[in-house]
């Protein structure tokens, strides 16, 4: 009978495992609105620097503005007089076969560029590291701080450029860092062709 008894119970099928206890749904709920709270200054951030602007530009562009009206408000709204008025000036499509062009070309030149950059990087060899990091470098710094390098460069008194100019001199025995100085958009050209004023005076 014992014996009987002690194989049934070997027999019977072991007690389900219980099942996990579900998460309540306080914690569920705390999890949303720490995703909310984490998803929120986004949010904010396009709606500020993306969507306002965006709508602004479609508002100014249906109304015909004066600097009057856009100080104090009520300017009529004029439809698509404004986008009629840009099509027909004789301007507006080389003006956009300029920049359709522009935008291709520099595309084209950028991909292709920056692919090849890409691929010759996958390679390891000497000084691969920091070539990369150099590559790296113009992309990270801030705008402000390219501009004022920049500034600092071709300044027309104290810029390295002027300065390497000048060490060199040229064939007219003008001044490098004057003859920048009038002409900021050339460096090289306006130091090397602009005559300074001592070689005038003594030419005439």
């Amino acid at each position: 009978m014992a014996h009987e008894v002690a194989s049934r119970a070997e027999a019977a099928p072991a007690a389900p495992a219980r099942a996990p206890r579900r998460r309540s749904g306080r914690r569920t709920g705390s999890g949303q609105w720490a995703a909310w709270g984490f998803l929120l200054p986004v949010v904010v951030y396009l709606l500020a620097f993306y969507a306002w602007p965006l709508y602004r530009n479609l508002d100014l562009s249906l109304h015909k503005y004066t600097v009057r009206s856009f100080v104090q408000g009520g300017a009529p709204f004029s439809g698509l007089d404004n986008y009629q008025a840009v099509v027909q000036n004789p301007t507006f499509w080389p003006a956009l076969l300029h920049t359709i062009v522009f935008t291709g070309v520099s595309l084209l030149f950028q991909f292709t560029i920056g692919m090849a950059l890409a691929v010759f990087f996958t390679q390891h060899f000497r000084l691969s590291v920091t070539l990369r990091a150099l590559f790296l470098v113009p992309w990270l710094l801030p705008l402000i701080v390219s501009a004022s390098t920049w500034s600092w460069m071709m300044n027309s008194d104290s810029g390295v450029i002027n300065s390497l100019l000048k060490a060199d001199g040229n064939a007219s025995g003008g001044s490098p860092s004057r003859s920048y100085g009038r002409s900021p958009p050339s460096p090289c050209c306006s130091g090397w062709s602009t005559p300074s004023r001592s070689s005038t005076s003594s030419g005439s």
